[in-house]
């Protein structure tokens, strides 16, 4: 049955319940098992099991085949179905089909499987009749129609991965040290060591606590309200709900994460005393700006400091000393911030910065935009969230007119005006309310601020100064960093004829044309209205149902309102 939720992040883990059953024993002597079942793919795209490009309940649910001796099993005429299917209709394996010694096969249930280093098999588009989320019987018979394999398995419901066998018992795939939600055809990646991040504690603050997973070729942040906390001293640092910590006076503390029984990590914080607030002096007085031609000026400053910090020079015979300068103007940089990443959306569609995994900071950024008509030298100055170290533009980073800079959290930069703030970008961007501050590098004028407070996570990008999601109309896509915001330019049909025989319905729908010339369906934006209702009518709006056999023409107009104050070019056709 399909899956209606999917985890918000392939690194979740998830706990392994007491229906996880044993797997029976074989019934005939082969060294092969069922070590992989993807009964409940999940949602989107990141359930593309088969690398077809798209997503399918029944096509990308499989069943991996793992030869675990050390001789070449020919698979030749054996049988791989469900118990729900009649033993005729299940997949029989080709002539040819070998399972290499310590190898893989996978059966997947259809569709076009690409990029696979070991065979890989394909059903008429359902394994028996469709695996089963919570739980199902498969039976591997081979070529004598003997039983090979008579496996059962269970599941929680909307487990959104695959099955994994792991010392004679099905587990959740991403069940730490387990990564990912699937690995048709090869071992599964498991993690090689965890690290707890330093969350830097004042006396009274509070801190999301932050894990990493470590593999071979890189890291992902883990979800730590799944883990079991531990301050080895309490009294110095609490643990709240939901993975947070709060200091509560100064001292140190070792911190440890388990999965339960499984200890991951432990590292050693400090509670601080935090600096007390300092304001900058306040010049009270006000000059007299008329004066006498030919005659004196005299005008004595008085200023204030709140925490009375405030110096002067005198060489104490009643001399003082003065800076006399000229101020020299020059026009305002009409730099802006054109787009906010605080929210990468999960799964791979959040990698934002294109180094092959997402990150929660790491792939969040700022995008500069150079909206005058003279170039402007960034060189020194600070990109800051108001908290955490603010990141500074190398000298010499002259940003041409019409151009745009994009700082992102971490990761490694690549691209002309591309930088990485070295893993957050100040503490990190809050996904709904925070403020972003573009400061000179004496830290004396903000050239840029913006802020922003969403209602929800926005799983995308900000634009307009942070009122608007980068996705909503006329715009497309998540995020678009480096570039101009994608939008809507024209629309059009997307069929110019259409040929239906008598009772024949076809869906109808639209293409939009975008400023970057990429094309895309547009649906429920327009009115598709036939002439003659005798011939053709249009159900729900966007289905035309043939009910005769003759010439119609349908007409379409444009549901635009005014409010929207955008209106696309119009293409109209006649069907």
């Amino acid at each position: 049955t399909p899956s209606t939720t999917s985890p918000s992040s392939t690194l979740q883990g998830i706990v392994p319940s007491a229906d996880h059953q044993p797997l029976p024993p074989r019934k005939a002597n082969y060294s092969i098992a069922i070590s992989e079942i993807l009964a409940d793919p999940p949602a989107n795209l990141s359930g593309d099991a088969n690398g077809d490009g798209r997503r399918d309940t029944y096509e990308d649910e499989f069943v991996e085949l793992h030869n675990t001796g050390s001789t070449p099993i020919s698979l030749a005429g054996w049988r791989l179905t469900d118990d729900d299917s009649d033993i005729a209709t299940a997949f029989r394996f080709p002539s040819d089909a070998v399972l290499a010694p310590d190898s893989y096969v996978v059966l997947f249930g259809g569709g076009t499987p690409s990029n696979f280093a070991v065979p890989v098999f394909v059903d008429d588009g359902r394994i028996g009749n469709g695996l089963t989320n919570s739980g199902d019987r498969l039976l591997l018979f081979d070529s004598a129609v003997d039983t090979v394999l008579d496996c059962s398995f269970t599941s929680e419901s909307n487990l959104n991965q695959s099955l994994n066998r792991h010392e004679e018992r099905y587990q959740p795939h991403n069940l730490l040290p387990g990564r990912g939600l699937f690995s048709p055809g090869q071992a599964p990646t498991e993690y090689t060591s965890f690290a707890i991040v330093d969350p830097k504690l004042n006396e009274g603050q509070t801190r999301d606590l932050m894990i990493t997973g470590h593999y071979l070729t890189g890291r992902d942040t883990l979800d730590a309200t799944k883990l079991q906390w531990l301050s080895v001293e309490p009294h110095v640092a609490q643990i709240l709900s939901r993975a947070r910590i709060k200091g509560l006076q100064p001292g140190q503390t070792r911190l440890e994460a388990w999965r339960d029984a499984l200890f991951l990590a432990q590292k050693q914080i400090g509670v601080t005393t935090p600096e007390p607030p300092n304001e900058p002096p306040r010049i009270t007085s006000k000059p007299d700006t008329a004066a006498f031609a030919n005659g004196y000026y005299r005008y004595r400053v008085q200023a204030t400091d709140p925490e009375q910090n405030t110096f002067e020079a005198a060489d104490g015979r009643g001399g003082h000393v003065a800076q006399s300068f000229r101020l020299h103007l020059q026009p305002r940089p009409q730099v802006r911030i054109d787009e906010v990443l605080s929210d990468p959306p999960p799964g791979m569609r959040g990698d934002a910065n294109g180094d092959g995994y997402r990150h929660t900071y790491e792939d969040e950024f700022v995008e500069l935009h150079n909206t005058g008509p003279a170039p402007v030298d960034l060189g020194g100055w600070h990109l800051s969230d108001g908290d955490g170290k603010a990141f500074s533009f190398p000298l010499y980073t002259v940003l041409p007119a019409d151009g745009r800079a994009v700082v992102f959290g971490g990761g490694t930069a690549t691209g002309p005006f591309t930088f990485s703030a070295g893993g957050r970008i100040g503490d990190g961007l809050s996904n709904r309310r925070d403020e972003l501050y573009l400061i000179d590098p004496q830290g004396l004028d903000t050239l840029v601020h913006l802020s922003y407070n969403l209602s929800r996570d926005p799983n995308q990008s900000l634009v307009d100064q942070g009122k608007t999601l980068h996705s909503a109309w006329p715009g497309r896509a998540p995020f678009s960093p480096g570039a101009a915001r994608p939008l809507l330019q024209s629309l059009r049909p997307n069929q110019h004829a259409i040929h239906l025989i008598r009772g024949e319905k076809r869906h109808l729908n639209l293409l939009g044309l975008y400023t970057d010339g990429s094309e895309y369906p547009i649906d429920n934006v327009a009115t598709w209205i036939p002439d003659n209702t005798d011939i053709a009518t249009i159900t729900n709006g966007e289905t035309l149902n043939a009910i005769t056999s003759d010439t119609v023409v349908v007409h379409i107009r444009q549901p635009l309102w005014a409010a929207l104050r955008f209106a696309p070019t119009w293409h109209e056709s006649l069907f």
